[in-house]
C-alpha cells in the first residue's frame, strides 16, 4: 500500500511539473478552439531581419513599411515592427491575441484595447477586408527600443 501511495505522489507531482506544448498565445487560441495562423504578440518590436525570417523576403516601396505577400503588412517604428496589417479572420486571437469583450463595435468595424508586452495596442478588425493592429505610435517609441 505504501509504494502505491508512493507512486501515486510520483505521478502526481510529474503532473504538475510538465507544461503544455506551444507558447502561451497558442495555447490561448486552442483553449477557445482557434488555430494560432501569426503569433503577433510575440513579433511586435522585432526587427526587420527577424520579421524577415519568418515571413520571407518583403517588398517595401514607403519608407518603413515592408508587404510580405499579398496582404501582411508591417509598418517599422525606429527600425521595430510596431503597426501590422493582417488577413481578416473570424477570431483575432487567431493572431495570438487575448481579447475579451469589444472596446467598440459598429457596422463593418469591431476594436479591442489591449496590452502586448507593456504596450497598449489597438487592434481593429475590418469586417471581411483586413485586421489592423497599432502598438507604437512614431512620436512615443518606447525607451526600450
Amino acid at each position: 500500500m505504501k509504494s502505491l501511495i508512493i507512486t501515486f505522489a510520483a505521478i502526481s507531482l510529474a503532473a504538475c511539473g510538465s507544461s503544455p506544448s506551444g507558447s502561451p498565445n497558442e495555447q490561448a487560441a486552442s483553449s477557445v478552439g482557434t488555430t494560432l495562423i501569426y503569433d503577433i504578440p510575440s513579433m511586435v518590436g522585432m526587427s526587420k531581419e527577424a520579421i524577415d525570417v519568418q515571413w520571407g523576403e518583403p517588398n517595401c516601396p514607403p519608407k518603413n513599411s515592408c508587404e510580405y505577400g499579398d496582404k501582411l503588412t508591417v509598418y517599422f517604428v525606429e527600425g521595430r515592427a510596431a503597426n501590422f496589417t493582417l488577413p481578416p479572420v473570424d477570431d483575432v486571437r487567431a493572431y495570438g491575441f487575448s481579447v475579451g469583450a469589444p472596446s467598440f463595435e459598429n457596422t463593418g468595424v469591431t476594436r479591442w484595447n489591449v496590452d502586448i508586452g507593456g504596450l497598449g495596442a489597438e487592434i481593429s478588425s475590418f469586417e471581411d477586408n483586413f485586421v489592423y493592429v497599432s502598438t507604437v505610435n512614431p512620436s512615443e517609441v518606447p525607451t526600450s527600443w
